[in-house]
């Protein structure tokens, strides 16, 4: 857990360094997200708001939620998602119906429209090759769309993982909000303080996150 919310907290703070470049402006940033999702989201709720003090995050989560239940939630929202959205869904589709599935996730990206959707691969006991093939096949059709591989993280450090083998440990949830990425961020956040992005695209900048490369790097920093 303490990687994953180094990947979603870099990836955020990079977005809006590229949208301040994009204007051409030199205003300070702040943000917004969006986070709908499952126990995954509910767990990392606290630390995430802790990383991105000054943004506005607004948390739309709930325990056992399933795919279908996290489309409704986005439904509902309208037009008020912000330009980042943080989705962990997929882990409770008891249907384990990979067709299924996929066409949640373009349900999902067509309520989005142009904000960044950030998507956490599905660990279920272990990787959920068909749940995350079809994220993978999604992200490449979709500009929009940012996977962090938490299957192949937990996979590599099962010590990140509670004792049920589906959610973080408590020290891992713990560890997210008072790590040593602390002093590296903290620059950042002191300049995200004042101006709103929820009107902004994210769409013309995605393709410099250089994706998976992208990530990866952010995972293994420390």
């Amino acid at each position: 857990m303490h990687r994953l919310l180094i990947a979603i907290s870099v990836i955020v703070l990079a977005l809006t360094g590229f949208l301040l470049v994009a204007r051409g402006g030199s205003d300070p940033v702040s943000g917004s997200v969006t986070l709908v999702g499952d126990s995954l989201n509910v767990g990392l709720e606290p630390y995430l708001t802790a990383e991105l003090q000054g943004w506005v995050i607004a948390s739309h989560n709930l325990v056992g939620r399933r795919t279908d239940e996290g489309i409704e939630a986005l439904r509902s929202l309208g037009g008020s998602i912000a330009p980042i959205l943080v989705v962990s869904l997929g882990t409770n589709d008891v249907d384990d119906d990979v067709e299924a599935f996929s066409r949640r996730i373009d349900q999902v990206l067509e309520l989005a429209g142009p904000t960044l959707v950030i998507w956490a691969t599905i660990w279920l006991g272990g990787a959920h090759k068909g749940f995350n093939a079809v994220l993978r096949e999604a992200a490449l059709r979709h500009r929009s769309l940012e996977l962090l591989d938490w299957a192949a993280l937990v996979e590599a450090e099962p010590e990140l993982l509670a004792a049920d083998g589906v959610h973080g440990s408590a020290d891992g949830y713990r560890r997210g909000g008072d790590g040593p990425h602390r002093p590296r961020l903290s620059p950042v956040l002191e300049g995200s303080r004042q101006l709103a992005l929820a009107n902004d695209p994210a769409e013309n900048v995605v393709g410099d996150l250089r994706r998976e490369r992208f990530v990866e790097r952010c995972t293994t920093q420390q």
